[in-house]
């Protein structure tokens, strides 16, 4: 292949294009975490990333296109840490991902809340949790179908319902820490009451088995 003079600009202009986008989204979640999401504007961003407003717009159409991008992010990291967590049985499996979220908004404390503040006005953020939550129900139904696969869920649950529990628990937890702030314990609450909740979904075998270890 012959490298041309043209090539070479595009990719030094694909390159600066990426750095701005970096350093725009870089300084946002910045400001978002120490001075509000809602108080900073574009035109903080953008002077701040000593860049026009103008140029922001052409990487972002609003601010929060950022809290969704951060918001899709995270979530895929969360689904990567759990996928290299290992795997134990159904329910521990399903434990070990609630541990995994649940790191997520005690690390990002400003921006979690900015999310869960925001979400429901705005049809970007609902869009993005729609399409990333998916990718997470995805993973718990794969779980608990092959639970049932394996004797430890109960063949007779409707798996649709029991997802929906479960967001619900997990969901529920993070909405009342944003609520009750720092003095809610969110990993220990979300491990409690996913463990109440799993326990209704388990086989007398598998309690059985979890009551001996």
């Amino acid at each position: 292949m012959v490298i041309t003079d043209h090539s070479l600009r595009m990719t030094r202009r694909q390159r600066n294009k990426t750095r701005v986008r970096d350093s725009l989204r870089q300084v946002a979640l910045h400001l978002f975490r120490t001075r509000g999401y809602e108080v900073t504007s574009v035109q903080q961003i953008a002077d701040t990333a000593d860049t026009a407003k103008a140029t922001f717009f052409n990487y972002y159409p609003t601010k929060e296109h950022l809290l969704a991008e951060f918001h899709e992010l995270s979530v895929r990291d969360i689904l990567a840490a759990h996928a290299g967590a290992g795997s134990g049985n159904t329910r521990q499996s399903l434990l070990d991902l609630a541990r995994v979220a649940m790191r997520w908004p005690v690390r990002e404390p400003q921006l979690t809340a900015a999310i869960v503040r925001t979400l429901w006005g705005s049809p970007v953020l609902a869009e993005t949790d729609r399409e990333i939550g998916e990718a997470f129900t995805d993973r718990v139904k794969n779980l608990l179908q092959e639970g049932i696969r394996r004797g430890e869920i109960r063949a007779d649950i409707d798996v649709k319902v029991a997802i929906a529990l479960i967001m619900s628990v997990l969901n529920g937890c993070v909405l009342d820490w944003v609520m009750e702030g720092q003095r809610f314990n969110l990993t220990a609450t979300a491990n409690k009451r996913m463990s109440l909740l799993l326990a209704a979904f388990e086989t007398t075998k598998a309690r059985r088995r979890g009551s001996d270890s």
